[in-house]
């Protein structure tokens, strides 16, 4: 899912269309964003109007992104085996993390998720964000038996991403509304 969401945002290089015939420099270079989201399907676009899946929350578009995805089995089959790879590559497992480990902490939404956190979850993330650390120090990895396994990596802190996320969307309603 990561690889898909890069590519969208990765910059693509254009030359100018400006004659460099008689110069000796090389043509002038701009980056420009690709467009918009419209190569995506219609049913997944995040809105009317353009903007990227990049701008969008991210677990809006990786939940949008992978319904996307699974929804089509030739599709699934296809992405699976790479997204495996590019998890074994990313390197986390190697030293104990999580994937929902990685998530930004600065985000306000994960700051409430993390406080609701029960307190047996919340010891255990601590514990591998410091044996991680430890081994990004030292420049090593865990013994392949302290990797965490892919079965093993399971999402425990997106229903309270998802918890907070509708009590916001909720308050924000009754924010908007008046009375007659």
């Amino acid at each position: 899912m990561l690889l898909i969401s890069a590519y969208f945002s990765a910059p693509t290089i254009k030359t100018s269309p400006e004659d460099h015939s008689t110069s000796t420099l090389p043509p002038i270079r701009e980056i420009s964003r690709p467009p918009t989201c419209n190569c995506l399907p219609r049913n997944i676009r995040p809105h009317s109007s353009p903007q990227s899946v990049v701008t969008m929350s991210s677990s809006k578009a990786v939940k949008m992104m992978y319904n996307y995805v699974t929804a089509r089995p030739r599709l699934f089959n296809f992405i699976k085996p790479i997204a495996d790879r590019y998890c074994d590559l990313a390197g986390y497992r190697k030293v104990g993390l999580m994937y929902e480990d990685m998530l930004r902490e600065e985000t306000h939404t994960v700051q409430l998720a993390l406080k609701r956190l029960p307190p047996r979850l919340a010891y255990d993330r601590a514990f591998r964000i410091r044996r991680a650390l430890q081994c990004s120090i030292t420049h090593s990895l865990l013994p392949k038996e302290d990797w965490i396994k892919p079965e093993e990596d399971v999402p425990y802190l997106s229903p309270y991403i998802e918890e907070v996320e509708k009590e916001e969307a909720e308050r924000k309603m009754f924010d908007a509304m008046t009375r007659k």
